[in-house]
């Protein structure tokens, strides 16, 4: 250290030598280790959070919040996907369409995916005509009814025809 030369003068100070290296690393490793912290419990929180969405709401729930805010052809066709059931909740069919986003806890349709996997072995052929109708009333593929609604039986015939009266506003979803 050197003394000033006059007073008020700056004092210029040099450290060297092992002892302020060392303290110098253990500072550096503690900072390291507490931003490591903070970045463990935000990612742990958000995690958090992602599990209680996805508590809270199921796929059925997720999709129709998604629904609200699109075009009332997209509403009428997940209000069949939804009252319909047994599609959403078998995930060798659900996932060859339905895109969750495990972050934020939403689901979404992909009518262009539902429309390349239609004929993917796991779907059944019930099950095809019932998804070739939803995706007509999402307005992604033409339909000859005569042609499927024999495939569909009386229960899902009821929730196709309860989407087309959404279709058609007389509905109040």
């Amino acid at each position: 250290m050197t003394a000033p030369a006059r007073p008020g003068a700056a004092v210029s100070v040099t450290l060297t030598g092992p002892h302020v290296r060392a303290a110098h690393l253990a500072l550096a490793a503690e900072t390291r280790a507490r931003m490591a912290a903070a970045e463990a419990a935000a990612d742990a929180a958000e995690r958090a959070r992602a599990a209680v969405v996805r508590a809270r709401s199921s796929v059925a729930d997720r999709l129709t919040d998604w629904a609200g805010g699109r075009a009332r052809r997209e509403r009428a066709a997940v209000l069949a996907l939804v009252a319909e059931g047994t599609v959403l909740e078998r995930a060798e069919v659900r996932d060859l369409f339905v895109v969750q986003d495990p972050t934020t806890g939403t689901a979404s349709c992909d009518w262009e995916r539902l429309t390349r996997w239609l004929y993917y072995p796991t779907i059944s052929r019930e099950d095809r005509a019932f998804l070739y109708c939803v995706l007509s009333l999402a307005g992604r593929a033409p339909v000859v009814l005569g042609a499927l609604v024999p495939e569909l039986g009386k229960r899902r015939a009821a929730i196709l025809l309860s989407a087309l009266g959404t279709l058609a506003g007389t509905c109040g979803t």
